[in-house]
């Protein structure tokens, strides 16, 4: 339950990339002002002390305290979502997954995958995280239709935690029965069009299929691509040229996973990306996934699996870090945790303390303005979703994952979750966030 509507003032607020504690208000459910300004007013409660179901005060002390967007999750598929225990997938492997999932796919009802949907956004929301989109398969018309329309109703229940954008995955050979289902409503629940068409037998001839119908139907495209470790798999390169002459009603593009570029040889992936970075095209990186499923044939020099996320950063092309599939057979672990996913994804592309302040924006800004949120920070004039972390730094958010956090969504306290320690014997004398660089 959200907390009544007021206007509120965090005070000591510490903020990606700057030096300096700021004063941020916020009201109506947008940021206000965010100024320099390192002192607080006595009296100020401290957030450690902030109620979750009652009228806030009207200022909060952060004292301190590390300041970030909301979490966004760009990438994520919540009809799979927690189905481990029914489909199990022993290779370990895409194919594998995919095959498990399909098993039980007609036996999963609207209930049931709303039941899911509300235990995961609980789960998110606890973590941070205010804004995500969820990829969903299609089955048939009959059912899909159901599916939507049950998930519009607990979407609609969650507005005032949690938003939550829909994407369609797109069959691979092109059925008239999936045009039927958007010309019979489905078009209206979804904010872009996606699928897999690296997968497709003729995957051109799919991709063109697909571009076509989020055209026609005024969707954004959001895509599975070249998820594998073959460096023929080159569907990115013809998203790239068709996105040269063509447009559709949301951009940037979407490019999920990307694997394929990470095994060709360096000379023609870095023409790949430059290529790429001359059209409004974003990718998303899935770290947990493509870590735990690719590779599985490798005997030697497993290959990780992953995009090549410094060479696209480096390009200015805006990447994303997402969770994607949450205990289920495509990646048994997980817990729908960005701040976790920025980690592994620091670990697995080689990003140091160096890019702290980049692995969080991969997680906040950057996938907030791909999902079109812009202006999406904590800047004048966004959405007031805002996550006060119990670290002073980028650096120290990622080392230590916060066990403490407060989450905001439209400047209402929606959430949050404390630390308790008990020490036996001993106890350190001071709090280690109150004196992050205290010297040896």
């Amino acid at each position: 339950m959200a907390t009544p509507h007021v206007p509120l003032t965090l005070y000591r607020a510490r903020l990606l990339n700057q030096p300096d504690l700021y004063r941020i208000t916020m009201d109506q459910g947008k940021i206000h002002t965010v100024e320099p300004d390192p002192s607080c007013p006595p009296g100020v409660l401290d957030i450690q002390h902030a109620p979750i179901r009652e009228t806030l005060p009207a200022a909060l002390d952060v004292k301190g305290r590390l300041v970030i967007p909301g979490m966004v999750d760009a990438h994520m598929h919540l009809d799979k979502a927690l189905t481990l225990p029914y489909a199990q997938n022993p290779s370990g492997t895409l194919e594998g997954a995919i095959q498990s999932f399909g098993q039980i796919r007609p036996r999963l009802t609207p209930e049931d995958v709303v039941r899911r949907f509300r235990l995961m956004a609980e789960t998110v929301v606890a973590h941070g995280t205010t804004s995500i989109r969820s990829h969903l398969d299609f089955t048939t018309a009959s059912t899909f239709l159901p599916l939507l329309q049950a998930l519009a109703a607990v979407i609609d229940e969650w507005h005032d935690r949690l938003d939550v954008q829909l994407v369609v995955m797109a069959p691979r050979d092109n059925p008239p029965e999936f045009v039927d289902a958007l010309a019979a409503g489905a078009a209206r629940y979804l904010t872009a069009i996606g699928g897999a068409p690296h997968l497709a037998s003729d995957p051109n001839t799919n991709l063109t299929w697909i571009t076509s119908l989020a055209q026609k139907w005024g969707l954004g495209l959001d895509l599975h691509v070249d998820e594998q470790l073959n460096p023929a798999a080159k569907t990115l390169g013809w998203l790239a040229h068709w996105l040269t002459k063509n447009t559709v009603e949301h951009l940037p593009v979407i490019a999920g996973h990307v694997v394929s570029i990470g095994t060709m040889p360096p000379e023609e992936a870095s023409a790949l990306i430059q290529t790429v970075a001359e059209v409004p095209l974003g990718v998303v990186t899935c770290p947990a996934t493509n870590l735990y499923l690719q590779g599985r044939h490798d005997t030697v020099n497993v290959r990780r699996g992953l995009t090549r996320i410094r060479e696209w950063l480096a390009a200015g092309v805006p990447v994303a870090i997402a969770s994607d599939n949450i205990q289920d057979p495509f990646n048994p672990f997980g817990r729908g945790d960005l701040l976790e996913m920025a980690l592994l994804a620091g670990y697995a592309a080689h990003l140091g303390a160096a890019e702290a302040d980049t692995l969080l924006a991969m997680i906040t800004e950057i996938p907030g303005q791909l999902l079109g949120l812009s202006p999406y920070g904590v800047v004048p004039g966004s959405i007031a979703d805002v996550v006060v972390l119990d670290a002073h730094s980028a650096l120290e958010a990622l080392q230590w994952q916060s066990p403490a956090r407060w989450v905001f969504k439209r400047g209402r306290l929606v959430a949050s979750r404390a630390l308790v320690q008990h020490w036996y014997g001993m106890r350190p004398e001071t709090d280690l966030f109150e004196s992050p660089h205290a010297p040896l």
